[in-house]
C-alpha cells in the first residue's frame, strides 16, 4: 500500500472514530455564548525503527489534546473569521461562538491562506500540510457536541527517516 493510500485510510479511519466510537456530550455552557469542547488526538507513526505493537496500539487511543493554541475558523461567502484559543490541561477547548459549523486547526489558517509570496516548493509543501491539520465543529445551542478529533499526520515535506 502507498502513502496516499494509508493517508486516506487514516482520515477515513479518523472520521469514523469521531463519528462513531467518541461520545457525543452536550456542551457545558461557560457564559451566554462560550461552550466547552472536547479536543483529542490520535498521531501517526513517522518513520524510523518500526514500533511495537504495544506502541501501535497506543498511538491509535484517542487522547486529549492538552495545552495547545487552536484556531476556529468560520467560512462564509464573505470572509472568513477565525479566533486564537488555547486547549486546557485536560483537553477542553472554550470557545465563543454562535450556531453553525466551523473548522478548527492546528495552524493559523489565515495567514496560511494569505501567503502570497513565492516560495520554494517545500515551503509550498509545508503550507499544504498545515491546512491538512484541521477538524469539523458542529454547533447548535442545547445538542450534543462530539469531540473534534485530530489525526497529528506526518509530515510528507520531511524526508524519510531512516
Amino acid at each position: 500500500m502507498n502513502n496516499t493510500h494509508k493517508y486516506w485510510m487514516l482520515v477515513f479511519l479518523t472520521g469514523s472514530l469521531a463519528a462513531t466510537g467518541c461520545k457525543s456530550r452536550k456542551p457545558k455552557t461557560v457564559s451566554e455564548n462560550a461552550i466547552q469542547v472536547e479536543v483529542m488526538y490520535t498521531q501517526m507513526h513517522c518513520g524510523g525503527a518500526a514500533p511495537s505493537p504495544e506502541i501501535l496500539e497506543e498511538m491509535d487511543k484517542l487522547k486529549p489534546l492538552e495545552n495547545t493554541v487552536v484556531y476556529v475558523a468560520k467560512f462564509n461567502e464573505e470572509s472568513t473569521t477565525t479566533k486564537q484559543y488555547k486547549t486546557d490541561k485536560a483537553g477542553l477547548l472554550t470557545v465563543e461562538i454562535d450556531t453553525g459549523f466551523y473548522q478548527v486547526y492546528l495552524y493559523n489558517p489565515v495567514e496560511l491562506l494569505n501567503d502570497s509570496l513565492e516560495r520554494s516548493e517545500r515551503d509550498k509543501c509545508e503550507r499544504y500540510w498545515k491546512l491538512e491539520h484541521r477538524a469539523p465543529l458542529g454547533y447548535k445551542a442545547g445538542k450534543p457536541i462530539p469531540p473534534v478529533v485530530f489525526n497529528k499526520m506526518c509530515n510528507p515535506c520531511d524526508e524519510p527517516k531512516p
